[in-house]
């Protein structure tokens, strides 16, 4: 098999963001100096318009590229661009019904709100959503966040979502979720 080097923006997103998203680190991934400073020096506004032609390509492809888009600007250092993106992803999938990634469009812009109240807000509705559509990925990516930030009283949130899966599953954020609950 060849090897293949990323380059430039959309390089960095298939080897970093694909395989290890956003949300796998939690609201601490943006404070990591070292994938903050490879997104400041791989995202340029000629990309952004690239990712933009992209993401207009069909309601399906349009919700998860701005999705994309937003979590690139967010590592960034962008967080009112990546969350200007993520309202046009949900307003996208509200006027086309394309709503599978609703709840994890409101965890990602959960982690772009530096307001607490609305911040919170975006993870039970990301919570809420994905109960309500049996996404159980969803939740557990939302009720891992909210319970990062809440600690005990997040528990039973978190406990929940991982009943939702197989004991013997293995899945990476799977075993995130069970060791934060100890």
């Amino acid at each position: 098999m060849q090897r293949i080097e990323p380059r430039g923006c959309r390089g960095w997103f298939r080897h970093e963001i694909q395989f290890q998203p956003f949300g796998r680190s939690g609201f601490k991934g943006l404070d990591d100096p070292p994938l903050k400073a490879r997104a400041q020096t791989q995202i340029d506004e000629q990309e952004i318009v690239r990712l933009d032609a992209f993401e207009g390509k069909g309601a399906a492809r349009g919700v998860v590229g701005k999705a994309v888009l937003a979590q690139l600007l967010a590592a960034a250092g962008k967080p009112d661009e990546a969350r200007e993106r993520l309202n046009a992803a949900l307003q996208l999938g509200e006027e086309t019904g394309v709503n599978f990634y609703r709840a994890e469009l409101l965890r990602l812009r959960a982690h772009t709100n530096n307001d607490t109240d609305d911040r919170d807000a975006d993870l039970r509705a990301a919570i809420d959503t994905a109960r309500q559509q049996s996404s159980s990925i969803f939740e557990l990516r939302a009720a891992i966040d909210d319970f990062e930030l809440h600690g005990e009283p997040s528990r039973d949130t978190l406990a929940d979502a991982i009943s939702r899966f197989s004991v013997d599953s293995d899945w990476p954020d799977l075993v995130r979720a069970r060791t934060l609950l100890g």
